[in-house]
């Protein structure tokens, strides 16, 4: 027993020697300026730190922290002290570590300047905000238990957006004036837009209200009848809400961004505002007009329903009761075309044009016409002259569609031959000016269509028959209202679903962002692989499951769920799972010598395009889709993708040297589709893909108060 006593001592000596020799050298170092604190554990602190092992690993447990990531861990210390009060110590590094498991004062913040969802999407940490948990109870939800997995696994959005759960998130609001400063967040308007999930209705009843179905679609101003805060009849597939500008033009912006947008339905021949330009959409300004190049057009016609009336199919006016010539409309005498001279020239050649309005007037109503219904003119004659007062590519008025509800068969003069015929060429119910080389040759045209009641009759035969389906192809989205598609489009733009421009429709992403797992390695949205990255001789690495994904191989991993694995017989931990659209991929643990990671892509991409964005992210793209990988190394090492030494790129893979110094390191997979609208969009960021590479390097920390040892 004696010897027992003895040798306890012994050991008891050693040991406080031992720990006499660490503060020893602590407090030298502390006075030569230097503070290891964050890197080596107070030693009674050491019953706290799990073993090494697979299962249980914590971030920078087994490596130096880089300074980079010490300036950013202290800079948030300072923000969470100042906002409590209380010194704070960073979960994420080692001593927090093991205070942060005590009961303690826990404190989440999120540094963004967006809402984060963290808890599996069940808590919004709202930007520059804090989340305190002081007593057990607080802190027995679960979600205090793990820093690594609560920051890691954190949201922009509390789930993937999809078009089947688009009624989940908030909608769209476009106000008359701008939101500065700009509250870029999820729930910026999530009290303004929170209706009821089964108010929600298909595209294809968009125009038909159904009272008992409830409306879920605001409209604000201009000559509607709705006052502030009510609903107006008109219904839209998401939660939308839009408050008109005054005037003929104006300018609007969407909640919550920088969008500006610039609404009206005038030519930009009198309003150069409307004028749009290549590079208008790199300055955030965006258009809802009469071009089809707006993001949103906003057409004088649609198939569905009108002011002036519901359809183009109107019967064809009598051959043998009209009068052999042609109305005129028009007030503006100053137009900045030559639609004056045309009339002038047709008169003078022979052909009759009766100019009943105030410009070039040179006849009255004929008997029965009610100057009050312009369709109620037209219809008098056999012909209209539709001639707009500009030349401007789409701006096509209420002159032309109104010719066809009368009836009558119209002339036009508008936006160049070709442009028009993208229009109504397909309908073969028109005569255009610019298809004769003088006015004479279009008078003499006219005046033989007049007297050949079977030409004349040719010309109206498309009423009765299908609408063509190139002219239903590019007039169908005006089945649905401009408004609601605006904002759709800010819809997809925000919450990164695909657009289609020509449909106006919300589309899913055409890549598939689902997580599938096979041996226990990703083979979708891209197929992983690991070599050895040492010698000349290449060597493919075992992936091994972790206990909890024993033998996992799924294409059913739910949004949010966490799939680790280890990599070859180092201590590498490579986990992955998937949260707004995207993949995240993380490396951790221990690296004796460099690895290479291969990710095989489902596109094959043109080497010709610009690959490395910057330093942090590399691009894979096609006309239709795009793959950015975003890489953030949290280790001592310096990443730049830049350097040939780090990735190398073929048509369809990725090859990463994976380096021990980079460790911990993250991989973002973001899809998307190519904004094929815009031209030079093929080498911009989109706003989502800004967002979710953003949102790498802004994670949520966990903190502990009060129990900082200086």
């Amino acid at each position: 027993m004696v010897r027992n006593l003895r040798r306890e001592a012994t050991q008891f000596k050693y040991q406080l020697l031992i720990g006499l020799i660490c503060l020893a050298i602590l407090q030298l170092l502390s006075i030569r300026g230097l503070d290891l604190s964050q890197y080596i554990p107070n030693l009674t602190d050491l019953d706290y730190f799990p073993p090494p092992s697979f299962e249980v690993l914590h971030p920078f447990l087994h490596a130096k922290l880089s300074n980079a990531t010490l300036a950013h861990l202290s800079n948030l210390e300072l923000q969470v002290t100042k906002l409590h009060n209380q010194k704070a110590t960073s979960c994420r590094s080692p001593r927090g570590a093991a205070l942060c498991q005590r009961n303690a004062t826990l404190v989440w913040f999120n540094p963004s300047n967006r809402d984060k969802f963290i808890c599996n999407g069940n808590i919004l940490l709202g930007p520059g905000k804090t989340l305190m948990a002081t007593t057990p109870q607080e802190r027995g939800n679960g979600c205090w238990d793990n820093a690594w997995t609560m920051s890691m696994t954190s949201r922009s959005f509390p789930r993937e957006a999809t078009v089947e759960n688009k009624g989940l998130f908030p909608g769209i609001s476009v106000k008359k004036q701008s939101t500065q400063p700009i509250d870029d967040t999820f729930s910026s308007n999530l009290e303004r837009l929170t209706f009821p999930h089964d108010d929600l209705i298909q595209a294809h009843n968009l125009y038909k209200p159904n009272a008992s179905m409830g409306l879920v679609y605001k409209m604000q101003g201009g000559n509607r009848r709705e006052k502030p805060g009510e609903f107006g009849p008109l219904r839209c597939d998401i939660k939308c809400e839009y408050e008109s500008g005054a005037g003929l033009i104006n300018q609007q912006w969407v909640y919550g961004t920088n969008w500006q947008l610039h609404v009206g339905i005038e030519g930009s021949h009198y309003y150069p505002n409307l004028a749009i330009h290549d590079d208008d959409w790199k300055k955030n300004k965006y258009f809802m007009t009469t071009s089809f190049k707006s993001e949103v057009p906003a057409s004088y016609f649609s198939l569905y329903n009108n002011w002036w009336g519901s359809t183009l199919k109107s019967p064809a006016v009598d051959y043998n009761k009209v009068i052999k010539g042609a109305s005129f409309l028009a007030r503006n005498c100053g137009a900045k075309n030559n639609r004056n001279d045309v009339v002038k020239k047709l008169i003078a050649a022979g052909f009759r044009v009766d100019s009943l309005s105030s410009c070039l007037k040179n006849a009255d109503p004929p008997p029965g016409a009610n100057m009050q219904n312009k369709t109620n003119v037209m219809e008098k004659y056999m012909f209209h002259l539709a001639f707009e007062n500009g030349r401007v590519d789409d701006y096509v008025t209420e002159k032309l569609w109104m010719a066809f509800h009368s009836g009558t068969l119209p002339v036009l003069l508008g936006p160049d031959a070709s442009n028009i015929r993208e229009h109504v060429g397909s309908l073969n119910g028109a005569i255009y000016v610019d298809d004769y080389r003088t006015v004479d040759d279009l008078a003499k045209y006219l005046i033989e269509v007049s007297n050949n009641q079977t030409l004349y009759e040719s010309y109206h035969a498309w009423r009765k028959e299908p609408y063509p389906e190139k002219f239903l192809a590019k007039y169908n989205f005006t089945y649905v209202h401009n408004t609601c598609r605006l904002c759709r489009w800010a819809f997809a733009k925000k919450y990164g679903l695909g657009f289609n421009h020509t449909k106006q429709t919300l589309e899913p992403v055409k890549l598939s962002r689902k997580i599938c797992i096979e041996s226990n390695a990703m083979k979708t949205p891209v197929s992983e692989s690991w070599w050895d990255g040492s010698g000349g001789l290449r060597r493919k690495l075992d992936i091994s499951p972790s206990s909890a994904n024993e033998g996992l191989s799924s294409c059913h991993i739910t949004n949010g769920t966490l799939v680790s694995a280890k990599i070859g017989s180092d201590n590498l931990i490579r986990s992955i799972w998937s949260h707004d659209g995207t993949t995240d991929m993380y490396l951790e643990g221990q690296l004796a010598k460099p690895v290479v990671l291969k990710l095989q892509l489902p596109i094959t991409h043109s080497l010709g395009s610009n690959q490395v964005y910057d330093k942090n992210t590399v691009w894979f793209q096609t006309e239709q889709s795009r793959i950015s990988l975003v890489f953030s190394a949290e280790g001592p090492g310096a990443l730049d993708l830049n350097s040939a030494s780090i990735i190398t790129v073929t048509p369809n893979s990725a090859e990463v040297a994976v380096d021990p110094g980079y460790l911990p390191m993250r991989i973002r997979i973001i899809l998307e589709d190519q904004d094929i609208h815009h031209k030079g969009a093929s080498e911009e960021s989109t706003y989502y893909g800004k967002i979710m590479t953003d949102d790498v390097l802004s994670m949520p920390e966990l903190f502990v108060l009060g129990a900082y040892v200086a």
